[in-house]
C-alpha cells in the first residue's frame, strides 16, 4: 500500500484483539479500511470483505450465516454495521469454533449494538477498539516508527523539566482547521480552503446519510442542526432543553439525535466526574467534535472563524487537546476512562480527567496562553481537594515543561505534536538535563506583572525566599469617594507614593484601574482580592452596609487568617455608629466590627473632610498609614525567611519571638491541632448542626404561618388594617422564635469561625491537610443548606406591606436580620471551604 501510514494502535493491536472477535470502530474516512487492508497484506488476517461492496452486501443480506461461514479465517469484515444480521451470524459461528481469534469487524457506527432486541450479540466474545483521527504525535516522525505512549508517560514516568518549542497562533489555527482525518492531515495533494470546506461538508453529510447505518431512522436535516448546535460551542456543556428550545424541537428528539451523532462518531460526550463515577452519567456532559476540522467548518458556515475570535480558538483548542488524549488511550498500556470535572456550585472545572483501574485521576486543563498564572490552577486544585489528583497538567502554547504546583505540570502543546519534545520530559527520553543542571525558569506568572517566579529545586537553600512585590487592594464605596471629591482614591495613591519613597514599592489595585471594558466585575474583583497581599478598607457607615464591600472584607479576612498574618488595614474615614439599630442587629456588621477591634485599626487625627489633597497634613497622614503598612510588610517577609534568618528577625522584633506586638496571642497557651480538632468535632460542629436544624425548623414554621395568613387576603385586593393586624399577631410567636434561632445560629457560627481560623494556621504549620477534609465537606453542606430563596421572597413581600403599616415593621426587621445572618454565614463558610 504505497500511501499507508502506520497507526499507533497497531502496537497494541495483538494484545487488545485477544478475544475471538475484535471490533474496530471509528468515524467514516478515519482510516479503518486502510488499517484493515494493511493487516491483511501483512498476513495478520487471511481475507478481507467490505459490506460497502453491493455484491458482498447482497450475499450477506440473503444469508448472513452462510456468507460469514464461507470467509477464510481469520477474516476482516469492513463496515459490518451495514448488515446487522452479520453480527448475529458471527456470534453463532464463533460459539462453535475452538478458542482463538477469528474475526475483525470494522464499523463507521456502533457494530452489533441495537440488534437482537436491543442487546449486543457479541458481548463477552469481542473486544472493542476505537480508531481516532491522527494525533499530532502519530502524524509526526518516521511512518514506520512507533508512537510513544502519551498516557503511560504522563501517568507513571519520572518527569523532568525541559524546554520545548512554543506554538504560534498561526500554526495552531492551521493545525485545528486541518484536524486529523487522513485526507486533510496527510493529503496527497494540497487542498485550497474552499476545497477543504467542501470536502468536510461532504464527509459530514455522508456520515449522516443512509449508507452508514441504513436500518436507523434518521432525518438528515435535524441531525445536521443538532450537530451544528454542539459544534458552535466547542467543549460546552450539553443542555438538551436549551438546544430543543433553540431548534424548536422536543427535548427527547434532541436526546435521540445526540445518541445518533455519538454512535456515528461525529461527537464525543464526556460525563462529569464530580459526583463520582457511578453518578457521572446523570450530569450534563460536555460535547466535543471527534475532529476539529468539523468544528471549524461548522463555525465558518455560521459566520464565525477561529482566526477572528480568541474565545472560539481557545474552545476549539480544548477539543483538539481532548482528542489527543482520547486517541492515545488506544495504544496505552493503562486502561482508562475519560471524564471532565466540574463543581457547579463554584464553577471550578477541569477539561479532561482520565481515571485508571486503580482509581488514580489525571487531570488536564487547556489554556490558550503562553504562560500559566495562579488562576489557571484553580480547577485542578479544587479537584484535588474533592476526590483527589494523581497528576495534573496544564496544556498551553508556551515553551517550558515544569512543575508549577504540587504534582501539577505545565505541558507545552509541542509535547503533543513532537516525539522529541515528549521524550525530553521523562527520564527514559533524550534531552534529559544532566545532574546538576539548573532547571529552567518557570513560566508561571507572578503576582507582579512582568516578574517571573522561578521554580526552586528540592535542595535546601540558605537564600531567603524573595516575595513578589506586595499588593494592596483598595476597598471603598464609590459614593463615599464622590462625597469626599475623590479623596479616598487620592489618599490611597498617596500611601503608595510614600511607600515607594521609602524604598518599599507596592502595587495598588483600584477597581477603576483593574477593570477593563467588558470584564465581569464581580469575578474580576474576586480574582484581584485573591491575589492581593493587603486590603486597605476605607470604613464608613455606607461601607459596612455595602454588599460588595462586605464580600471583599470577609473574603480577605478568611484568606489572611488562613495565611496567618494581619493583612487588613482598616482606615476609619468616618467611624460607623455601631449602636445604630440596623447595625447592632446585623451579624455581618458585628463581624466587621469585631475584626476591626481585634486588629489594629487606623484613625487619622484630622478628619478626612479637613484634609486637602497634596497638602502637608494630607501627606503626613498618608505617611503614617504607609509606615504601618511597611511594618507589616517587613514582618511578613521575616516570617517567610528561613528558620535561622526568621529567628534573628524575631529576636529583634518588638514583642519577641512570639510576635505578640503584631498578633497579641500567647502561642504557648494557644491550643494545638489536636485540641482544636477535638473541640471542633465534639463541640463546635455538633452545636452548629443542632442550631442550624433548629433554625430550619423555625424558618419552616414561620414560612407556613406566613403563607396561611396571606392566603386569607382575597387575591387582587389590598389588605385592610384589620387584616394586617391579624397577620402581625399571628406571626409574632413565630417571629420571636425565628429571631432567637437566628441569633443562636450566629453565635454558634462565630465560635466555629474562630476555631477554624486557628485550625487552618495549625494545619498549614503541621502540613496535615487531611484534618480539614471532613470539615470542608461540612462547611460546603452548610452553605448549600442555607440556600433558601423562599426567605428572600417572604422578606420582599413583608417589607412592601411594612411600608403601608407599622404593624408589620417588627416582622420586616426580623426578616432583614435573618437574610443578613444567612448571607454572612454562607459567605464565610464558602470562603473557609475554599481555603481548607
Amino acid at each position: 500500500m504505497p500511501h499507508y501510514r502506520r497507526r499507533a494502535i497497531e502496537a497494541t493491536f495483538a494484545q487488545r484483539a485477544s478475544h475471538r472477535v475484535a471490533i474496530l470502530e471509528g468515524r467514516r474516512a478515519v482510516g479503518k479500511s486502510s488499517l484493515a487492508r494493511h493487516l491483511v497484506e501483512s498476513g495478520v488476517y487471511a481475507s478481507y470483505q467490505s459490506l460497502t461492496d453491493p455484491a458482498a452486501a447482497g450475499r450477506a443480506q440473503e444469508d448472513a450465516f452462510q456468507w460469514v461461514r464461507s470467509l477464510r479465517r481469520p477474516a476482516v469484515i469492513d463496515e459490518a454495521q451495514m448488515v446487522p444480521a452479520v453480527s448475529v451470524a458471527v456470534k453463532e459461528i464463533v460459539d462453535g469454533l475452538p478458542p482463538g481469534h477469528h474475526f475483525l469487524l470494522t464499523g463507521s457506527a456502533s457494530v452489533g449494538r441495537g440488534t437482537m432486541a436491543g442487546t449486543d450479540p457479541l458481548a463477552g466474545r469481542a473486544t472493542r477498539l476505537a480508531l481516532h483521527p491522527f494525533t499530532g504525535l502519530e502524524a509526526q516522525g518516521p511512518s514506520d516508527s512507533e508512537t510513544p505512549s502519551l498516557i503511560d508517560i504522563l501517568f507513571d514516568a519520572d518527569l523532568t523539566a525541559a524546554e520545548a518549542p512554543s506554538t504560534g497562533t498561526d500554526d495552531l489555527r492551521t493545525r485545528l482547521e486541518t484536524g486529523g482525518l487522513p485526507a486533510f492531515a496527510l493529503p496527497l495533494l494540497p487542498l485550497s480552503r474552499a476545497a477543504w470546506q467542501n470536502q468536510v461538508q461532504a464527509d459530514t453529510l455522508a456520515i449522516l446519510g443512509d449508507r452508514v447505518l441504513p436500518t436507523e431512522d434518521l432525518n438528515t436535516g435535524i441531525a445536521r442542526r443538532v450537530l451544528d448546535s454542539v459544534l458552535h460551542t466547542p467543549g460546552g456543556q450539553i443542555n438538551r432543553t436549551r438546544i430543543a428550545r433553540e431548534l424548536d424541537l422536543d427535548a427527547r428528539t434532541v436526546g435521540r439525535y445526540l445518541g445518533i451523532l455519538e454512535r456515528r462518531f461525529l461527537i464525543t460526550l464526556l460525563p462529569n466526574l464530580h459526583g463520582g463515577i457511578t453518578r457521572a452519567s446523570r450530569s450534563a456532559p460536555k460535547g466535543h467534535a471527534v475532529d476539529t476540522a468539523s468544528t471549524c467548518e461548522s463555525l465558518i458556515r455560521a459566520g464565525h472563524d477561529i482566526a477572528d475570535s480568541p474565545e472560539l480558538l481557545g474552545q476549539t483548542l480544548e477539543t483538539w487537546v481532548v482528542n489527543q488524549f482520547l486517541a492515545a488511550r488506544g495504544w496505552a498500556a493503562l486502561t482508562t476512562e475519560a471524564f471532565y470535572w466540574r463543581d457547579s456550585r463554584t464553577g471550578r472545572e477541569v477539561d479532561l480527567v482520565l481515571v485508571d483501574g486503580r482509581g488514580r485521576r489525571l487531570g488536564v486543563e487547556v489554556k490558550l496562553a503562553s504562560s500559566i498564572g495562579p488562576s489557571d490552577l484553580r480547577g485542578l486544585r479544587a479537584m484535588r481537594e474533592f476526590g483527589g489528583l494523581h497528576r495534573g497538567f496544564v496544556a498551553y502554547t508556551g515553551a517550558g515543561f515544569e512543575e508549577v504546583d504540587d504534582g501539577v505540570w505545565a505541558l507545552p502543546l509541542a509535547c503533543l505534536t513532537s516525539r522529541e519534545a515528549l521524550s525530553a520530559i521523562h527520564s527514559d527520553g533524550v534531552g534529559r538535563p544532566s545532574p546538576g543542571t539548573a532547571p529552567s525558569s518557570s513560566s508561571v506568572r507572578s503576582t507582579d506583572p512582568g516578574q517571573e517566579t522561578t521554580t526552586m529545586s528540592d535542595a535546601p537553600s540558605t537564600t531567603p525566599a524573595v516575595l513578589p512585590r506586595p499588593s494592596v487592594f483598595l476597598s471603598y464605596v464609590h459614593a463615599d469617594d464622590d462625597y469626599h471629591d475623590g479623596m479616598l482614591v487620592a489618599f490611597a495613591r498617596a500611601v503608595k507614593e510614600a511607600c515607594d519613597y521609602k524604598g518599599v514599592p507596592i502595587e495598588l489595585i483600584v477597581d477603576k484601574d483593574a477593570l477593563q471594558w467588558g470584564d465581569d466585575w464581580s469575578e474580576r474583583l474576586q480574582q484581584e482580592v485573591e491575589r492581593t497581599t493587603f486590603l486597605l478598607a476605607m470604613v464608613t457607615n455606607r461601607y459596612v452596609a455595602s454588599q460588595a464591600c462586605r464580600e471583599e472584607f470577609i473574603q480577605f479576612r478568611t484568606k489572611t487568617q488562613a495565611a496567618g498574618y494581619n493583612g487588613l488595614l482598616t482606615l476609619l474615614v468616618d467611624a460607623p455608629n455601631w449602636d445604630r439599630m440596623d447595625l447592632r442587629a446585623d451579624p455581618t456588621a458585628r463581624l466587621i466590627r469585631d475584626t476591626i477591634n481585634q486588629h489594629q485599626w487606623l484613625e487619622p487625627e484630622t478628619s478626612f473632610e479637613d484634609l486637602e489633597p497634596g497638602g502637608r497634613r494630607f501627606k503626613q497622614v498618608a505617611r503614617e498609614v504607609a509606615n504601618e503598612l511597611i511594618r507589616r510588610i517587613d514582618r511578613r517577609e521575616a516570617d517567610s525567611a528561613p528558620a535561622d534568618t526568621a529567628a534573628s528577625a524575631d529576636s529583634a522584633a518588638p514583642g519577641g519571638p512570639s510576635g505578640a506586638g503584631d498578633e497579641g496571642e500567647d502561642e504557648e497557651q494557644a491550643p494545638g491541632l489536636i485540641e482544636l480538632t477535638h473541640t471542633i468535632e465534639s463541640e463546635r460542629r455538633p452545636a452548629l448542626e443542632r442550631r442550624a436544624n433548629a433554625f430550619g425548623e423555625a424558618m419552616d414554621a414561620f414560612t407556613a404561618v406566613t403563607r396561611r395568613e396571606f392566603a386569607l387576603i382575597p387575591q387582587g385586593s389590598a389588605p385592610t388594617s384589620t387584616q394586617i393586624k391579624r397577620i402581625a399577631k399571628g406571626l409574632e410567636p413565630r417571629r420571636r422564635a425565628l429571631e432567637e434561632a437566628t441569633s443562636s445560629l450566629s453565635d454558634a457560627w462565630r465560635g466555629l469561625d474562630a476555631d477554624i481560623a486557628a485550625m487552618v494556621r495549625a494545619v498549614d504549620a503541621a502540613g496535615v491537610a487531611e484534618f480539614s477534609a471532613e470539615l470542608r465537606s461540612s462547611l460546603t453542606g452548610l452553605s448549600a443548606s442555607l440556600e433558601m430563596p423562599v426567605i428572600g421572597e417572604a422578606a420582599a413581600r413583608i417589607k412592601a406591606l411594612a411600608a403601608l403599616s407599622r404593624e408589620l415593621r417588627p416582622v420586616a426587621k426580623t426578616m432583614t436580620g435573618v437574610l443578613a445572618a444567612i448571607e454572612a454565614i454562607k459567605a464565610s463558610a464558602t470562603a473557609w471551604a475554599q481555603e481548607l
